[in-house]
């Protein structure tokens, strides 16, 4: 008796040493095949030019191509199926950003799948301070004069966005909330069309990244009013903070990070956190981000997670507070 047991004892330690061994390889492996990273967008746009750096880098460092997918659509929710539909083995990362991962679902409550449970946050990677932007033509010489022309005006300035529910839409239900003003919210098909409408004259006022609106500024086509962030862009250093302006202190920056599928192994996870944590510290990487106004981020797997967690009640709070419905 005593034999068998040693005998099975011997039997499961040597699948477990067998098994751990597997693992191992298969992490050391890692990446055996080209990659992809989804972009919720079209090419071109801010999702573009923020992965580009990294994925050149990730090239390097991984010794595996590393294309980017294109799969616009449904505020993100196109780009964000695919990437949980996707095998979950660390070869296809979504560029995530609040949309599918902290908005979509509280607007549209028939959502296909769950952002706090389908997806493994990686890394948090960047963000753009939304700037408050208004026509040069409405007499408004700063925030708070343009607060004050507002609010004799409720309901006759128009407020564009790049799409009902869209980032924007909610930072400026949210300052207009918070600053006692009501807009007329006009949805545009992206942030494309609302610039152009903007240019037109038909919009007033709109909540964009400055990656979107520095040069409109620097033309005077556009008038910056504030930058919703503690502190002032780098690319736009005479621009006060909504708090050094007098208005309300709100805070909205379009985010972006790497999320993959929900059953993809703790050690590719690391791997992929750790490569992308290494290209947000090269200086090559870092310099052609900060180009674009953006700020470095950084946070790994457990930060973005809570991250994502607090967006998620932030922005479900904005979503029924200005009573937000699907199209």
């Amino acid at each position: 008796m005593k034999n068998v047991m040693m005998g099975r004892c011997a039997s499961w330690l040597a699948a477990v040493a067998v098994a751990g061994f597997a693992s191992t390889a298969a992490a050391q492996a890692f990446p055996e095949k080209p990659m992809r990273i989804l972009i919720a967008f079209p090419p071109g746009g801010t999702s573009t030019t923020s992965t580009q750096p990294i994925a050149a880098y990730m090239e390097r460092a991984l010794g595996q191509p590393v294309t980017l997918e294109y799969h616009p659509g449904a505020g993100g929710n196109v780009a964000a199926m695919a990437a949980i539909q996707a095998p979950a083995d660390g070869h296809t990362l979504f560029f995530g950003h609040a949309g599918p991962l902290a908005i979509n679902h509280h607007i549209n409550k028939k959502s296909f799948f769950d952002p706090l449970t389908d997806f493994k946050p990686v890394t948090l990677a960047v963000s753009y301070p939304l700037v408050v932007a208004a026509q040069p033509g409405l007499g408004a010489t700063d925030l708070k004069s343009f607060i004050a022309y507002a609010r004799t005006r409720p309901m006759d300035l128009v407020f564009g966005s790049a799409g009902n529910g869209s980032f924007q839409h909610l930072a400026g239900e949210m300052f207009a909330g918070s600053a006692g003003l009501r807009f007329l919210h006009v949805p545009f098909a992206g942030g494309g069309p609302l610039q152009a409408a903007f240019l037109k004259g038909d919009v007033q006022i709109v909540f964009e990244t400055g990656s979107n609106v520095v040069a409109h500024i620097q033309s005077g086509k556009m008038q910056a009013l504030a930058v919703m962030s503690p502190t002032r862009l780098s690319a736009l250093p005479s621009v006060p903070t909504v708090a050094e302006a007098g208005g309300p202190e709100v805070i909205a920056a379009a985010w972006f990070g790497f999320v993959v599928a929900a059953g993809t192994a703790p050690d590719v996870v690391a791997t992929l956190d750790s490569t992308i944590q290494s290209a947000l510290r090269d200086p090559t990487v870092m310099a052609a981000l900060h180009a674009l106004g953006a700020r470095i981020d950084a946070l790994g797997p457990a930060p973005f997670a809570r991250f994502i967690a607090e967006e998620n009640v932030r922005w479900k709070r904005i979503v029924e507070t200005a009573g937000i419905q699907p199209d």
